[in-house]
């Protein structure tokens, strides 16, 4: 078949198949618009998490107890670190703009009114 044909059979198909055309332009429409949104909240989400990670900058750090390379999990029961290291981190290295000690708990018991949950618990020096 010559291609002029199959074009022709393809355009009468889709002139005699009206209502399965239109379910098919509307399904690829759909499609690409769902995957355009997609893409933007993606590219959005993207902005913004290296905006933040920008805020942080490399004049902050972070110590963990018992951390180490690419930061493992913590390790709950090293209890190394204290408040007057982080006084000293913040006295020794110049040029740190933040230092803020901080420390977490797992699965500690929350009580609020009648109600307890389950949760992590977070404590940050202002």
């Amino acid at each position: 078949m010559r291609l002029p044909r199959m074009a022709g059979e393809g355009i009468h198909a889709l002139g005699v198949n009206k209502l399965r055309t239109f379910f098919m332009m509307a399904g690829t429409i759909v499609g690409v618009a769902a995957l355009v949104v997609i893409m933007a909240i993606g590219k959005g989400t993207e902005k913004k998490i290296k905006k933040r990670v920008q805020t942080f900058g490399p004049k902050a750090m972070m110590l963990i107890a018992g951390g180490g390379k690419d930061l493992p999990p913590p390790d709950m029961t090293v209890s190394t670190l204290t408040l007057e290291d982080a006084e000293a981190v913040r006295n020794q290295i110049d040029g740190l703009e933040i230092v803020s000690p901080m420390a977490w708990r797992f699965q500690m018991n929350v009580k609020h009114e009648a109600n307890q949950y389950q949760a992590i618990v977070w404590g940050v020096e202002p």
